[in-house]
């Protein structure tokens, strides 16, 4: 059931939620969420197998009138077999790749060395501002061509960091000179809570306001980043940033905070552009809207889940 829901189950989305996606835990974090998924392929694949050659042998060898040899080798020890090699095989692929990434990976931003990441997204009207960059040691496609936003900056751990700071921040990555806006989007932080990410959008009224603001790169409209996407050429980091405020806008503008409708229309998508972030009200820092987006009333079994949880009480399906 966990592989055939993939990233729907509740636990999935509440990790989501409160940790980021896998590209913003670092990257052990893009690691489990790998091997999660090779290792409930590998689970259900061997659980097929099984369950195949078992009811396969019951109903053609099988005899109710006792239990031979023959049936407690197939019933007792080759789901033990299985199990082994299963086990053996497991502990064989992780050890060749600890071995594999002690060796080659020499950096990796997501580590236990205590961090704050902060990341600016830049736009004006319905474009945002990205630029080419080569993927670095950590990632698992090293040295692939992607666009990602250019204004990152990387400081010792602090536990908060306010607007006003932000926006000074910023000031001083496109000249003090260029008038914008600053929104705060969210923040997340790893598990041990020693490293953090906060995300802000800017925007400003003209694209030639950073013409000499010494940053390189280009005004991408949303058709244009749509075929980036396309093409897998959007930085998991920034990939994750506008899916995130994207599905929460949507979930804001379509249901209410408990997942009903706003309108009696199913599955209704509203629109979405990138002007509209700056004055939407919503709290993208509020995982509650990352629920909505995946719990509403035009998801499956919305209604059953919904009893489940007012009358039971903390069961998820």
């Amino acid at each position: 059931m966990g592989y055939v829901q993939g990233h729907h189950l509740s636990y999935c989305y509440q990790c989501r939620a409160t940790y980021g996606l896998p590209a913003e835990r670092g990257f052990i974090g893009r690691v489990f969420n790998n091997e999660s998924h090779y290792q409930l392929r590998l689970l259900t694949i061997v659980s097929i197998i099984a369950t195949v050659y078992s009811w396969t042998y019951y109903l053609v060898r099988y005899s109710n009138a006792n239990m031979n040899s023959a049936d407690k080798f197939y019933f007792n020890y080759i789901p033990l077999i299985f199990y082994l090699f299963s086990g053996a095989y497991m502990v064989m692929h992780y050890w060749s790749l600890f071995a594999f990434y002690q060796k080659n990976i020499v950096a990796d931003t997501g580590s236990d060395e205590s961090n704050t990441l902060v990341r600016f997204i830049l736009i004006c009207g319905d474009s945002v501002f990205l630029s080419e960059k080569k993927t670095n040691s950590g990632e698992f496609e090293p040295g692939k061509e992607v666009f990602d936003t250019p204004f990152v900056q990387k400081y010792y751990f602090r536990q908060h960091l306010g607007e006003q700071d932000a926006y000074g921040i910023f000031s001083k990555m496109i000249g003090r000179d260029v008038k914008f806006e600053l929104r705060f989007l969210y923040e997340n932080q790893n598990i041990n809570g020693n490293s953090n990410i906060f995300h802000f959008l800017c925007q400003i009224d003209r694209r030639s306001a950073i013409e000499h603001a010494g940053v390189g790169g280009t005004w991408y409209g949303q058709a244009q980043l749509g075929r980036l996407f396309d093409a897998r050429m959007v930085d998991v980091m920034l990939a994750g940033e506008i899916r995130r405020v994207s599905q929460m806008a949507n979930a804001y503008k379509a249901y209410d905070s408990n997942g009903k409708r706003l309108y009696q229309v199913r599955h209704y998508r509203p629109s979405f552009t990138f002007k509209e972030l700056m004055h939407l009200d919503v709290d993208f820092n509020d995982p509650t809207w990352l629920f909505v987006a995946e719990d509403n009333e035009d998801s499956r079994f919305f209604k059953i889940r919904r009893f489940f949880k007012k009358y039971v009480g903390g069961f998820d399906m």
